[in-house]
């Protein structure tokens, strides 16, 4: 060697009362070919350390210090047959080849750029990877922006092959083939940026022909007494192949708080608005029956049924099945009855994410019978009345041809109080119209996912997911006293149709709709169609309610300006009024008044001897950040309410 670099080759390394291999602040470091067998803690362990590699490498049978020892500590949690920098990012780290077998926890336990750090291709920096018989295949702790995994095998795992919940903006799985595991994946990215999951060229097998379980008994088996390779679980689920992702804000805490099984696969956690969706194409289910020998069901596709958290919009295409039940392809749950409770979702109704799913069959490939189908929650008086849609009970879901257009429909409370203050239930309604029947959907706020000193913490976000379909027109009425500054966005919108959502406000208002931070002007004159662009919008004052078009993919806000409002009769008709402008008008008042004229807007124009309304906003309006909740300078704003005051006495 030049000096350069280090290695360790060729060598075997078995029965250790320690960690097998360990390379701590070492850079450019090679481990090749060896076999490690049988230790006391990892196999292989890399910690901060850059330039290393890892290459056909075989460990087996990584075990725990003790019997005794704390099963909620760090050192006991992160046992792997390979823990390569998993808390602190190492650079330019590469695993190829390497074989993961037998673990008290995990096969690979590692960071995103040992996991194929932003991989699109096989020319990932980790490909062609083995993990079987432990609690998890691969675990990815730490992560930047994006994961990439290529080429790995993982089967037989007792909890899941493969878990990512880390904050991220994107995730590729390309080349897996997942066999025999309670959940061969279970994809989570954390953040409040868009996200996206792409599953592509990979095969996922329910049950293969070296799934049995030695000399475990079937009594054994169906109580839950096998681990790896067998149903392991006594609830009455024994396989998921892909679980479907959540898009949330929060991540796991690790160590774990309590020695629960399953416990990485609940992300008990708010739902994050943004989200691009998951794309599922060119997979293979294979061996999928319905039931188990222990008579529990099995499931190609399945929500998490421990998590309330909103389901993003699934893609599928190119779906091949062989030997799969129909009834085993696919099945979205119903909320679980005991969060309905004063510490969860409240005791009045269910949490309601999981009842607004929506997945999409691109080519038909996924339902069958080669025309695209929408798969929807079974939320039967949102989606059960609407035309052409069947109701499939084994998948708890409805099957709707691609002409429903159904979307996600995602809107919030950006108030500052949107965690403490109870706005549900939320009620949307679209009367039959065109072709369309009566739509009803009662939604709920988010779990109470955060804790006090061992209490829950009695705050709820108010962040609503909801199956709409496009080319409708929504009223949306809220329990509680409108949000002052909402925000609303369709998430799979990509034929541009759209749809029109009208809010009633108890209070004479000055509203502002902004798309992407840009203010769109509010149209005076007429209701908006859903020919208008997105972000169109008309305030109809007598009626107080604010209507605009949503389309595409961007976030629209609408925002309550503090105001006063005044009223001037004009000895002009309504045409000429407008045919002056309105600019002209404004122009007026705010030399009248001596202030900016932009600060002037008006309401609404009534014939007769011409009735202006119009209004005169803050120079500063509480805004609200959408990640922590903190409103702008206390004392600007209450300066600017009270030059609101001495306008109005001058009015």
């Amino acid at each position: 060697l030049d000096g350069s670099e280090s290695r360790v080759a060729h060598t075997t390394i078995h029965s250790s009362y320690n960690t097998g291999v360990h390379v701590e602040n070492s850079n450019n470091v090679t481990l090749t070919n060896l076999v490690v067998h049988e230790t006391i803690g990892q196999s292989i362990d890399v910690l901060g350390s850059d330039f290393v590699t890892i290459t056909g490498c075989l460990a087996m049978t990584a075990l725990r210090r003790s019997d005794s020892e704390r099963y909620n500590t760090a050192l006991w949690e992160q046992i792997a047959n390979y823990r390569v920098c998993p808390f602190r990012r190492c650079a330019h780290v590469e695993m190829h080849n390497n074989v993961a077998g037998g673990s008290s926890h995990f096969g690979f336990f590692t960071q995103d750029d040992a996991a194929g750090h932003c991989a699109s291709s096989a020319a990932s920096s980790f490909s062609g990877n083995m993990a079987h018989s432990s609690r998890a295949g691969l675990v990815v702790m730490e992560a930047t922006d994006c994961i990439g995994i290529t080429d790995f095998q993982v089967y037989k795992t007792v909890e899941v092959g493969i878990w990512v919940e880390r904050p991220v903006s994107s995730v590729t799985l390309r080349g897996i083939v997942a066999s025999d595991n309670y959940v061969g994946v279970n994809i989570n990215p954390v953040g409040n940026m868009r996200k996206t999951v792409l599953i592509t060229d990979s095969v996922f097998v329910g049950e293969s022909g070296y799934s049995g379980c030695g000399g475990v008994t079937g009594d054994q088996q169906c109580s839950g007494d096998a681990l790896s390779g067998c149903n392991s679980y006594t609830g009455t689920i024994s396989r998921i192949g892909i679980m479907a992702s959540t898009f949330v804000l929060g991540r796991k805490q690790f160590p774990r708080t309590s020695k629960t099984f399953v416990y990485f696969l609940g992300t008990m956690s708010d739902t994050s608005f943004e989200g691009a969706g998951v794309t599922i194409t060119d997979v293979v289910f294979k061996n999928w029956a319905g039931l188990d020998t222990c008579g529990r069901s099995r499931f190609a596709v399945a929500t998490n049924p421990t998590s309330p958290s909103t389901v993003p919009v699934h893609r599928f295409s190119n779906i091949t099945w062989t030997d799969v039940a129909v009834e085993a392809k696919l099945y979205i749950h119903d909320p679980d009855p005991r969060w309905r409770n004063s510490e969860d979702c409240g005791v009045a109704q269910d949490c309601t994410g999981l009842e607004n799913a929506v997945m999409k069959d691109v080519d038909g490939s996924f339902v069958g019978g080669g025309a695209s189908q929408i798969l929807v929650s079974n939320n039967d008086r949102a989606v059960g009345t609407s035309a052409g849609c069947t109701l499939m009970s084994a998948w708890n879901a409805y099957t709707c041809p691609a002409a429903s257009n159904f979307d996600l429909l995602m809107f919030e409370s950006m108030d500052a109080d949107r965690l403490t203050r109870n706005l549900h239930p939320v009620i949307i309604t679209s009367h039959a119209s065109d072709g369309f029947s009566d739509y009803y959907n009662n939604l709920n706020s988010q779990m109470d996912t955060r804790w006090d000193q061992g209490y829950t913490s009695l705050k709820r976000l108010s962040r609503y997911p909801a199956v709409v379909q496009k080319g409708r027109h929504y009223n949306i009425s809220y329990t509680s006293t409108n949000p002052r500054t909402s925000r609303f966005a369709l998430r799979d919108d990509t034929d541009g149709v759209g749809i029109i959502v009208t809010i009633r406000f108890t209070d004479p208002s000055v509203l502002e709709v902004s798309v992407q931070g840009q203010v769109v002007t509010q149209n005076t004159t007429r209701m908006v169609t859903l020919e208008d662009d997105h972000g169109a919008n008309y305030y109809k004052a007598d009626t107080r309610e604010l209507s605009f078009v949503l389309k595409g993919t961007g976030s629209l806000i609408y925002k309550t300006l503090d105001s006063v409002m005044a009223s001037a009769s004009l000895s002009v008709t309504p045409e000429a009024f407008y045919a002056a402008g309105t600019q002209d008008f404004m122009d007026q008042v705010s030399f009248s008044l001596g202030i900016p004229s932009f600060r002037i807007r008006v309401v609404s124009v009534i014939a007769g001897s011409v009735i202006v309304d119009f209004a005169i906003v803050s120079t500063v309006n509480k805004t609200v950040d959408e990640t922590v909740g903190t409103t702008n300078n206390t004392a600007e704003v209450v300066e600017s309410q009270l030059e609101l005051v001495s306008l109005q006495s001058t009015l």
